[in-house]
C-alpha cells in the first residue's frame, strides 16, 4: 500500500523541503513507508494554478492523489497566508478531496533556520552560527550554500532536502509558528482519512 501526494509549490525547494517533512509526518501518522509524489512548480506565485492543480492531483494523476499539499510564502505578510487558504478552500468546497495549506513565514527557507542544527550539521559549520542574519531567508540559504559547498553542480534544493531529512521536528515546531500550523493541519486531515484508507 503507498499514499500519494500531490504538491504545488512556488520552487523546487519548496517541493523537496515539503516532500519530506510530509513524508515524516505521514510515516509518523499513519505508518505508510511507501509515498509517491505528484507535483508542480509556479515559479512564483501559485494563485493561478490552484483550479487546474486540483484537476491535476485528483483526476489526471494515475493514481490519484489521496491529499493535496499547497505551498506558499508569506513574504511576511500574513494576509497572503489567508488569501491562498481562502482560495484553495473555495476550489474544494465540495469536501470532495483532501488537502492542507502550508503558509512558512517569511519564506520555506526560514524553517531551515528555525531549526539550524540540521542546517549547520548537513553544511559542516564548526558552531551552530550561521552567517547572512540580516538577508532575506531564500538568498540566505542559497549564499550559504554556495559558499559553504563551493560546488555549483550541487543545487540549493538537494541540499534543502538533506537538512529536512535531518531536522528535528520538535525543535521547528517550537521555533516555528508556521510549521507548527502546517504539522498541526497535516495530522488532523491524516487522523480523518485515517479510516478510509
Amino acid at each position: 500500500m503507498f499514499f500519494h501526494i500531490g504538491i504545488l509549490g512556488e520552487d523546487d525547494q519548496h517541493i523537496g523541503i515539503i516532500e519530506i517533512l510530509s513524508k515524516r509526518i505521514i510515516e509518523a501518522v499513519l505508518g505508510i513507508q511507501k509515498i509517491e509524489y505528484t507535483t508542480k512548480t509556479t515559479r512564483g506565485s501559485i494563485d493561478g494554478q490552484i483550479i487546474s492543480s486540483r484537476t491535476y492531483f485528483f483526476e489526471f494523476s494515475n493514481p490519484p492523489c489521496n491529499l493535496a499539499i499547497y505551498v506558499t510564502d508569506t513574504d511576511g505578510k500574513s494576509i497572503k497566508c489567508k488569501n491562498v487558504r481562502d482560495k484553495v478552500t473555495k476550489v474544494y468546497l465540495d469536501n470532495k478531496y483532501p488537502f492542507v495549506v502550508a503558509c512558512p513565514h517569511h519564506e520555506i527557507e526560514q524553517w531551515i533556520f528555525d531549526e539550524r542544527n540540521a542546517a549547520t550539521s548537513e553544511l559542516k559549520f564548526k558552531n551552530s552560527v550561521l552567517p547572512y542574519a540580516d538577508m532575506d531567508p531564500k538568498q540566505r540559504f542559497e549564499r550559504i550554500v554556495r559558499e559553504q559547498l563551493r560546488d555549483y553542480a550541487i543545487l540549493p534544493e538537494m541540499v534543502a532536502k538533506k537538512i529536512a531529512e535531518r531536522m528535528n521536528l520538535d525543535v521547528l515546531i517550537n521555533n516555528s509558528p508556521s510549521f507548527k500550523a502546517f504539522k498541526r493541519d497535516l495530522h488532523d486531515i491524516l487522523k480523518s482519512m485515517n479510516s478510509q484508507i
